[in-house]
């Protein structure tokens, strides 16, 4: 997995190796991703296929930055694409992730922290 280069005005992506070809991925476009038996499921924003590879979870945290937050060992979110929550769960545009309790002091400040950036952003 490779992390693209960011310029001024373009979107910054991944690049994963996928069954044998090289895939482009906009980092915004990926909603949440899953961890099962070492293969990480990209699950895409606008009904886009998922993409699947082999790797490790937190090495796709390290990459993404502050918009995602790990809110399971098995999931990682993105704080974009969040609807609501509570102790249990996270529910996102199109799935439901499983929240660890243990997680959920450190979401909701992570959330709050991201709502204040998007509206700064906004402004």
């Amino acid at each position: 997995m490779e992390k693209g280069a960011k310029k001024k005005g373009e979107a910054r992506f991944l690049v994963v190796k996928s069954g044998g070809r090289n895939i482009k991925v906009p980092i915004e476009e990926i909603e949440y991703a899953e961890v099962l038996n070492r293969k990480v499921t990209l699950h895409l924003s606008k009904g886009e296929p998922s993409i699947v590879y082999y790797g490790k979870i937190s090495e796709l945290e390290a990459l993404v930055g502050e918009d995602f937050f790990r809110v399971h060992r098995a999931y990682l979110v993105h704080l974009k694409y969040v609807k609501s929550y509570d102790a249990g769960e996270v529910r996102l545009e199109s799935a439901d992730c499983i929240m660890a309790k243990v997680k959920y002091r450190a979401f909701v400040k992570a959330f709050m922290r991201y709502l204040v950036r998007e509206e700064k952003v906004g402004s």
